[in-house]
């Protein structure tokens, strides 16, 4: 058994399982890093040692990281829920969080010449594709570089199949520079308690001190995940009774201190504290996506959560000899102003878009395709712009018309360090025509890449940027009409027409209430002001 955290550049995608050997859609976007949830865009970030910005009123001078902390005997870093974004949570360039920020944090506290370590929740990846397989060994990756030493398993985790996660598992856990080792106390694969994936705990020695780590699968995530469809491989066992075992079997190896990751509802986590006052510390998921920054204490146990997203991480001092507890938390929030991006991060983002560039034809084809619910096809908007001259003016002159260009040369101010995501699908969704931004698919007659087109170049030719047919639908059924009524009456009917233009009518209030939002929402444009840049769209209809 190997594990498969690294790529090589030159391979095909490293899993093989083990058996085997809008309705309208994107609207009206008028920014143009517009990716979607879970993609990855590289917002505004400066380089190491150059000012990430002034503070404004909206953005008041963050206090100092971790203020007026002493040296602890260890410190651990918490996160967790993920959920694929690597990158700042959306593509505002005001956005927190991304990988490349947290291993700025990790350089900073390095730098205090403090013992660390870091243990995630899980939650890494959101979707089921070949993508997310990517995107999960590219978070591997940076996890192993940044000295990660567990990952409890989440639902998420468990989409990805029990071969997959076997194929991540390190074998020489223990060996320097090891991939993080997958746990779960109360999860079996295939029947067998001692393959080893997942591991039920992890001793992590740093500083002097044993940590002892272990994790566990809630009952109530057991019912969602486990009635959603068949999981033979994977057997579920009662919480209770797997942490008496394990946290008996910790103390034989006499830990100084008990960590859960709790993949659980909060009031689940807090009936564990209160079963096992011995637990040190749980980390759990059901919190909000911006969580409280003070820890809950149920007794002696320390109960925290780290948000959603990856826009914040928790930073645990253990200070064993502190009369009054020998822990310390702090929230930090992964902000622009503290944290700057690292060149070696950001290095293996290049190389998840060069992988999903290489193996755009498996990663495509895990994209789901469905038709249209008009029953009509993309034209692309050179055949608006017969009947449409001002409207198509207008769009011409607006960064829509470019959203496609700028997944390819960024901002203005990042050409020299920015990363192409033009074979991204969760970028994708909100640059071209003929996708659905909130399930990341694509019409049968949508946006394809250039060598993927087959007989119908035209979808990569025509549909390129955001386009009128993503807030009006796809148009052919009204180009045809509109022909006929130009060249030949006795095919058609004016009811037939204007019925035809009706259709393909969207007011500005259904443009800002279904359309807009859909790629214009809090992540990606968190100051968007739907009357303020209406006015630089606003078109009026046929000419």
């Amino acid at each position: 058994m190997t594990a498969q955290w690294s790529i090589d550049p030159g391979s095909a995608p490293a899993y093989v399982p083990r058996k085997q050997a809008m309705i309208g859609m994107g609207g009206l976007l008028f920014g143009v890093c517009l990716c979607l949830a879970g993609c990855g865009c590289h917002g505004n970030d400066p380089s190491p040692g150059e000012i990430a910005g002034p503070e404004t009123a909206a953005h008041p001078p963050p206090k100092p990281l971790l203020d007026g902390w002493t040296k602890p005997a260890v410190a651990i870093v918490l996160s967790g829920e993920l959920h694929g974004y690597l990158e700042p949570c959306g593509c505002s360039a005001t956005q927190s969080g991304g990988l490349s920020r947290r291993a700025d944090l990790f350089r900073q506290l390095a730098a205090r010449d403090w013992p660390i370590t870091a243990v995630d929740l899980g939650g890494l990846v959101k979707r089921t594709r070949e993508q997310s397989r990517y995107k999960f060994e590219t978070i591997g990756q940076d996890y192993t570089e940044l000295g990660y030493r567990a990952i409890a398993l989440g639902p998420e985790e468990l989409r990805l199949g029990a071969d997959y996660l076997i194929s991540r598992q390190p074998p020489e856990p223990d060996k320097p520079g090891s991939p993080p080792l997958l746990i779960s106390a109360n999860l079996i694969f295939y029947d067998t308690a001692d393959l080893g994936v997942p591991a039920r705990f992890r001793v992590i020695e740093v500083g002097g001190r044993k940590i002892g780590v272990t994790a566990v699968f809630g009952k109530t995530l057991k019912d969602q995940f486990f009635l959603r469809g068949a999981h033979g491989d994977i057997t579920f066992t009662d919480p209770v009774k797997a942490l008496t075992k394990t946290i008996a079997e910790l103390k034989k190896r006499k830990v100084d201190f008990l960590l859960l990751l709790a993949q659980e509802e909060l009031e689940e986590s807090r009936e564990l504290a209160r079963r096992f006052p011995e637990l040190n510390l749980i980390l759990s998921a059901g919190g909000p996506e911006d969580p409280d920054d003070k820890p809950e204490y149920i007794g002696q146990t320390m109960l925290v959560t780290t948000g959603h997203k990856g826009k914040y991480v928790g930073v645990v001092g253990f200070y064993p000899d502190r009369a009054e507890s020998p822990l310390r938390f702090e929230l930090v929030d992964l902000d622009k102003f503290r944290f700057h991006n690292t060149p070696s991060i950001d290095q293996q983002m290049r190389a998840y878009q060069d992988r999903l560039a290489r193996f755009a034809a498996q990663v495509m084809k895990d994209v789901p395709v469905t038709p249209h619910p008009s029953g009509s096809t993309f034209v692309g908007v050179e055949s608006c712009r017969l009947c449409h001259t001002k409207a198509y003016a207008v769009w011409k002159s607006t960064k829509h018309a470019h959203a496609y260009e700028s997944l390819n040369v960024g901002r203005k101010d990042q050409t020299t360090k920015w990363i192409p995501r033009t074979r991204d699908p969760e970028c994708l969704t909100c640059h071209v025509v003929g996708w659905n931004p909130e399930l990341v698919s694509r019409y049968e007659s949508g946006f394809m890449l250039r060598e993927l087109t087959g007989d119908h170049p035209e979808r990569y030719t025509l549909l390129k940027g955001q386009q009128c047919e993503n807030c009006h639908g796809p148009g052919s059924r009204h180009v045809e009409l509109e022909t006929l009524w130009a060249n030949d009456r006795s095919k058609t009917t004016l009811a037939t027409v204007i019925a035809s233009r009706k259709q393909m009518h969207r007011s500005k209030e259904t443009a800002e209430r279904m359309i807009c939002a859909r790629c214009h929402d809090l992540e990606n444009s968190p100051h968007f002001d739907f009357q303020k840049y209406w006015k630089d769209v606003e078109h009026k209809g046929r000419d």
